[in-house]
């Protein structure tokens, strides 16, 4: 994960990673060809981009309405939990489309894709964890209803920012 700076009172704050500027980047490269997408296996509208930064695999699903990608889930391998295969989620929507359940409905999808794909493929277990700025209401009650499970306060990993943690077991078998 990468951390950013944003400007405060002349200041520079660290600022947690922002799955709305991976939206953003992700909008521009499809526009100009630079990725493909593939349709996702259960939902018409969905369709995910598989890629590898780093070496580690990123799934990218795309809520399209319009011809328009207007909302994503990203899973990111990361560290293992009780050593099965954990995700990290991060989701965004663009601004002129929130408070209409797009992000409750792309999470909720992708969700069901990457576990049925994954258990196709010999992993039925794995953890989808979210670290979720606490003053992100919204994105904490969609991780909420979404992963459920307890929450956990911490200080997010790269920029120290305060933060609740959610895990989640999914058992495709």
């Amino acid at each position: 994960m990468v951390f950013v700076l944003e400007k405060m009172e002349g200041k520079s704050v660290p600022r947690m990673t922002d799955p709305m500027d991976a939206l953003i980047d992700f909008r521009r490269a499809l526009a100009q060809r630079e990725i493909g997408l593939q349709r996702a296996d259960f939902h018409a509208d969905i369709f995910v981009h598989v890629d590898q930064p780093a070496g580690s695999p990123r799934y990218t699903y795309g809520l399209v309405e319009g011809g328009e990608v207007t909302a994503v889930a990203l899973f990111a391998l990361t560290e293992p939990i009780d050593g099965l295969p954990t995700f990290q989620l991060g989701y965004a929507v663009m601004e002129s489309r929130r408070g209409r359940g797009r992000a409750q409905r792309i999470v909720m999808a992708a969700i069901e894709e990457i576990c049925c794909g994954l258990s196709r493929n010999g992993i039925p277990k794995l953890y989808i964890e979210a670290v979720v700025d606490r003053e992100n209401l919204t994105s904490v009650h969609i991780a909420e209803k979404v992963i459920g499970g307890p929450r956990t306060e911490c200080l997010d990993h790269d920029s120290g920012v305060a933060a609740f943690q959610f895990q989640r077991l999914v058992d495709s078998s």
